[in-house]
């Protein structure tokens, strides 16, 4: 029976932040809060993971659980053992020997180590909680919410989600056996193998290798990722606004808005969720130009994480740029050196595909571009690729949620949540454009006299100053993402205009939480109760947003693959009652369906495809000796035989020609399939 495991979960938490750390000791640790400090570390570190594995690919050594954790380790190891060194809590005791030589005896001074741990700890303290401490808690509530809504939806359902899942799946398979992402004869594997980038799969390829179950740890990190968007984006938001308010009612927004993320598994999921330890980062190296470092890595490996999501990156910290540029009137080239390093430092992978591939076979083959009269790559296709979601999308799809939707890419804002980023638009309008219109509102102002007016010019001007660029930088991308959402109505588009609900939520969520406050401040001029606000605005967020993210994500999401819950008994069956990588051979099916329930079947091989296609024209000795000789023990016969050009009547001639045969015995049955066994 497929259930949890602690042992990735350690491992992943233990890698992350071990990897985060390491960075944050180069830089010389700030002054950031100890709960700051450590759980950022999880978001820095993530970000190493993908960069790291394209480096091990690129020199050809292997992309294996243990390695990745020796280089984790390696400082925050040689940190310790230098603290316990110098802080003297192991004593050398030079002693006599028989010889003439003295010994060395260390001793482990267990009371100094005590006393180090707790001596300086004020217990009386420690019930005096601060109150960016509870921001945090808070925070982390949401976080936990999240995650259980997610990890719930994502065990629901009795398969992977559509499409994606099965791609990943197989190619992480492929990853975790031969623990290398190129494949034999640079063929591509699935649609997720190389050239599309591997920063997911390499995360996902470590976790497979420790894990009793590669559906489970698929399901469950995917969960999780898509959860940890919330950590991240707090402290983001945080150092972005610098208001906590702010930040935690933003985070609340993105939290329970539907169009961020699903539980649908895809490599966009850790792709957009680098974002927020990039952009904090990136902010921070305005302070301290060693930030770079980790900004440079977690862009790089968001480079090679999602096609797609690169393309976003590029005006998401060009917007960033031009709006600290108005704000601040300087160029802020930390951020340009941030994108531009990235840039370099992910063709460890890009320049190593560009070669293999060439620059137009790498888009063609990733479906960025069209193939024209089968020759060449019209390049002029990158702003047109619309994919399977492309709709134009209408006023109410905006403000109006469903508690049905899209699974891989939700739409949607909700009405209450409309009416603050609308009343913060028209706020930030009337702040950034009454300084420049002043002359003219002058002739109709009731001030008692100019010099009152010019007091209130000058307040107003004052709003384009540093600390306020984020809501300059925030309207921009809000432009920016409405456009790419609305895609499909103009001539130019951003690529998979569908996707772009996921970037819009990100300004959607910090000038709602702008609109909120603004309106706060309106309340208390017309002295309504700032509760009562505050209680209509959540109660509306929840009931015309939240509830219907619940809804969709904890819902019974179709498959492609199976029809219905009777085709896949026989696998989940198979899935808990075999051991993990079993080699078990589908008759009519395809690889991935037996992949994707932790057994084993190397669609990559072409004797073994091959055989997949001649097998209705092979009688039993001929299928069986192929069996044995490949090592397979197990053959599968299910519905899939009636997705060929087979049916019902063939798939029970063949069960009873190959038990008849007395060369496979009959394991499992349903009413959908038999699970055979080899003699």
């Amino acid at each position: 029976m497929v259930g949890f495991e602690i042992l990735p979960v350690i491992y992943f938490l233990v890698l992350t932040w071990c990897f985060g750390y390491t960075l944050r000791r180069l830089i010389k640790k700030g002054e950031d809060s100890f709960l700051e400090a450590n759980l950022m570390n999880f978001g820095i570190g993530l970000g190493v993971i993908p960069i790291l594995g394209a480096l091990l690919g690129l020199l050809h050594l292997q992309i294996v659980w243990w390695l990745f954790l020796l280089l984790a380790l390696i400082m925050p190891i040689y940190d310790l053992f230098n603290y316990i060194l110098k802080s003297g809590l192991i004593k050398s005791n030079f002693v006599k020997s028989n010889g003439d030589s003295n010994d060395v005896v260390n001793e482990i001074n267990l009371k100094g180590i005590f006393n180090k741990i707790f001596g300086k700890i004020k217990f009386g303290e420690l019930l005096k909680i601060k109150k960016s401490t509870i921001y945090v808690l808070l925070m982390l509530i949401m976080f936990i919410c999240l995650f259980f809504v997610m990890n719930k939806g994502a065990f629901l359902n009795p398969w992977l989600e559509n499409g994606d899942s099965w791609g990943h799946v197989g190619h992480i398979k492929y990853m975790e056996l031969h623990k290398t992402y190129y494949t034999p004869g640079e063929t591509q594997l699935t649609n997720y193998g190389i050239p599309y980038p591997p920063g997911y799969d390499i995360l996902m390829t470590i976790l497979f290798q420790i894990s009793q179950s590669s559906y489970w740890a698929l399901k469950f990190f995917n969960a999780l990722l898509v959860s940890l968007a919330t950590i991240f984006f707090y402290f983001f938001a945080k150092e972005f606004t610098n208001d906590k308010k702010i930040a935690l009612f933003a985070t609340l927004i993105l939290t329970i808005i539907p169009s961020f993320l699903s539980h649908f598994i895809w490599s966009k999921t850790l792709a957009i969720l680098l974002y927020f330890p990039a952009l904090y980062c990136i902010l921070r190296s305005e302070q301290n130009k060693k930030w770079l470092i980790p900004s440079i890595i977690i862009v790089a490996s968001i480079l090679i994480t999602a096609p797609v999501t690169a393309f976003y990156l590029a005006p998401f910290l060009g917007i960033l740029w031009l709006g600290k540029l108005i704000a601040t009137k300087k160029l802020n080239l930390n951020i340009i050196y941030a994108a531009l390093g990235g840039l370099v430092l992910s063709l460890l992978f890009w320049g190593d595909m560009f070669i293999r591939y060439t620059f137009k076979g790498v888009l063609i083959i990733l479906n960025i571009v069209k193939v024209k009269g089968g020759t060449d790559a019209t390049l002029t296709k990158l702003l047109h690729v619309h994919g399977t979601g492309a709709t134009k999308y209408k006023f109410m799809d905006f403000i109006w949620v469903n508690t049905y939707n899209m699974i891989n890419n939700p739409k949607g804002i909700g009405l209450v949540l409309s009416i603050l980023v609308l009343f913060a638009v028209i706020s930030f309008i009337y702040l950034f454009i009454y300084p420049f219109v002043s002359k003219y509102i002058q002739k109709y102002s009731k001030k008692d006299s100019k010099e009152d007016f010019k007091e209130d010019v000058k307040e107003r001007k004052s709003y384009l100053r540093h600390e306020n660029a984020w809501v300059i930088v925030s309207v921009i991308w809000l432009l920016f993402g409405l456009f790419s959402v609305l895609g499909e109505h103009f001539p130019i588009q951003m690529p998979y205009a569908f996707r772009a609900w996921s970037y819009l939520a990100i300004p959607v969520a910090l000038l709602g939480a702008f609109g909120y406050f603004s309106l706060l401040k309106i309340g208390k001029k017309i002295k309504i109760p700032v509760f009562l606000i505050f209680v209509i605005i959540i109660s509306g967020l929840f009931l015309t947003t939240g509830y219907q993210k619940y809804t969709v994500n904890t819902a019974m999401w179709g498959n492609e693959n199976f029809g219905s819950m009777e085709e896949v008994q026989l696998y989940q069956w198979m899935q808990n009652n075999l051991p993990k990588n079993t080699k078990v051979m589908s008759y009519c099916g395809d690889w991935l369906d037996v992949t994707g329930y932790d057994k084993l079947q190397e669609g990559w091989i072409p004797e073994i495809e091959q055989f997949r296609k001649n097998v209705a024209g092979m009688d039993a000795n001929d299928v069986h000796t192929f069996l044995k000789s490949n090592q397979y023990e197990y053959l599968i016969i299910d519905t899939q035989c009636l997705k060929k050009p087979y049916n019902s009547t063939f798939a029970n001639e063949r069960i009873q020609q190959l038990m008849s045969s007395g060369l496979f015995n009959p394991v499992q049955g349903t009413q959908t399939g038999q699970l055979l066994r080899t003699n």
